[in-house]
């Protein structure tokens, strides 16, 4: 009886696992979701990973409400372009994400409120009322 890593016992698949599968599918398996994305696009794996010890030996446990991230989106899955991310900032990562230009900068609704101390939902609803950047950035918050 082979030895195996524990991380797919039964019908219960750890969240590292099932990372990793997703990984593997959507940029090998033209039948995947996701491969017009990755795949297609010549986006690949590192053969070491085909084993999901390597990928676990390289990359650790993922961490809860975490996620895996290329950080270079145009460059394959390997251990020196992955880095597990809170699923906040996964989710950050999409063509729909708002961004918002201020003096240079450019940052996402998140990322503007964490730094000016503001709330997510104040700076949304001064964009939904067509505001100046200045002002939804700027204007001062009334309790």
């Amino acid at each position: 009886m082979s030895k195996t890593h524990g991380y797919a016992s039964g019908k219960k698949l750890t969240l590292t696992y099932r990372i990793w599968r997703s990984m593997k599918d959507r940029c090998s398996n033209p039948k995947a979701r996701a491969f017009a994305r990755y795949g297609e696009r010549g986006i690949a794996f590192d053969p070491r990973w085909s084993k999901f010890e390597h990928f676990l030996a390289d990359m650790g446990e993922c961490p809860p409400d975490y996620s895996l991230e290329r950080l270079h989106i145009d460059r394959n899955y390997w251990r020196g372009n992955c880095i597990w991310i809170p699923l906040t900032r996964q989710n950050e990562n999409k063509s729909t994400t708002k961004l918002i230009t201020y003096r240079c900068r450019t940052m996402t609704i998140r990322e503007w409120a964490e730094e000016l101390g503001m709330t997510v939902t104040t700076i949304r609803r001064r964009l939904n009322k067509g505001l100046p950047t200045e002002d939804v950035l700027h204007k001062p918050v009334f309790l």
